[in-house]
């Protein structure tokens, strides 16, 4: 699965912006809390 995605950094944090609506309204299936780890890890 590809999810487009935006990394932005502030206050020495990091972001990603996923943008869930419009062309990407499939997103709205996927299980985020489950995913949300494996994202967030730096090594991923």
């Amino acid at each position: 699965m590809s999810i487009p995605f935006l990394k932005v950094q502030g206050a020495g944090n990091d972001f990603l912006l996923i943008d869930a609506l419009g062309e990407n309204a499939h997103l709205s299936d996927v299980d985020w809390p489950a995913l949300a780890p494996r994202i967030c890890d730096r090594h991923f």
